[in-house]
């Protein structure tokens, strides 16, 4: 290759003239890859006058590529194998084709170091469970033809998305529906105070539940819908405003809908002072089952683990 790397390939079809790329080390070190640097995976090569399309990166073929630092894959290419880039722990940045293409389940196994990862533009959907050995991603970008995101990364602290993305949105590094109605995911890093804008009526089933480094979040007079454990595990939330007008309902106690939240021993719950009577009216905090409003989540709670009236205070 141009950049100084040998890379080898196996003949998936000679009719159709397709190869994959593939594994091999020197003959006298069989565990060692070397490869190194920045890797261009071409789209072409050719043998003996014949020319053959890369169309698959092959199982372990990068594997234990500890001295790739980028790779670039061609339009070409449609399927990556198991263990392709495992434990390459210097890769930084991956450059993926416009198109979709299929990606096995540990093929970036053990890329600690990942902090770039450059999706195509046709692409409509991203896996973030394929990079979950990355400690260094901090930011996500997300192309405009994107309508699904599934998967976390613990080391996540913002997501952008194109504006001209048809079906999503993002606001200060949080993830929306594209109308700003349906707050999706806070990233597990995201750090300091939420401000939950104006027209937000609903937060997805665990947007924010063991977001450990969120101190303060601020809720819009439009929220209607949220569950009683949305809050759990923020071990850093000091801070909770629903400004809210109108008491929400969050989970189901025996046969009443009443307001309850589990949350850390240090959240104080603001309330407007207008409708403050109402909340304190519909709070409970005795132990029991509780289930969410749709249902999903239910368990059986103690006094300790659910606010109390002690903990709300009142706003204008």
């Amino acid at each position: 290759l141009e950049d100084g790397n040998t890379l080898y390939f196996n003949v998936l079809d000679s009719l159709k003239k397709t190869v994959e790329v593939i594994f091999k080390a020197p003959y006298n070190r069989p565990e060692t890859m070397t490869v190194s640097g920045k890797v261009v995976i071409p789209s072409k090569i050719t043998v003996d006058d014949n020319t053959y399309t890369v169309v698959r990166i092959g199982a372990k073929s990068f594997s234990s590529g500890d001295r790739i630092t980028s790779v670039v894959i061609p339009e070409t290419v449609t399927r990556i194998r198991e263990y392709a880039f495992e434990n390459c722990t210097s890769l930084e940045e991956i450059v993926f084709p416009s198109g979709q293409i299929v990606i096995a389940k540990n093929a970036f196994y053990n890329c600690k170091q990942l902090k770039d990862i450059c999706f195509g533009n046709d692409w409509t959907e991203i896996n973030l469970s394929l990079f979950e050995s990355s400690d260094s991603l901090k930011t996500l970008n997300v192309p405009a033809s994107v309508v699904k995101i599934s998967g976390t990364i613990k080391s996540l602290e913002n997501i952008n998305v194109d504006k001209e993305n048809k079906s999503l949105a993002s606001l200060d590094g949080l993830l929306y529906s594209k109308d700003t109605t349906v707050l999706y995911c806070c990233p597990i890093s995201h750090a300091g105070k939420v401000l939950v804008p104006e027209g937000v009526t609903t937060i997805l089933d665990g947007a924010f539940r063991g977001r450990k480094m969120v101190e303060s979040i601020y809720l819009p007079s439009t929220i209607e819908h949220f569950g009683y454990s949305e809050f759990y595990g923020m071990e850093s939330l000091e801070e909770l405003r629903i400004l809210s007008h109108k008491p929400v309902f969050t989970a189901l106690h025996g046969d009443k809908s009443v307001f309850v939240l589990k949350v850390s021993s240090k959240t104080v719950l603001y309330l407007p002072k207008a409708v403050l009577k109402d909340y304190l009216k519909l709070l409970s905090c005795d132990a029991g089952l509780y289930q969410d409003m749709d249902g999903k989540n239910q368990e059986i709670c103690t006094s300790d683990d659910l606010i109390s009236a002690k903990r709300i205070k009142k706003i204008k």
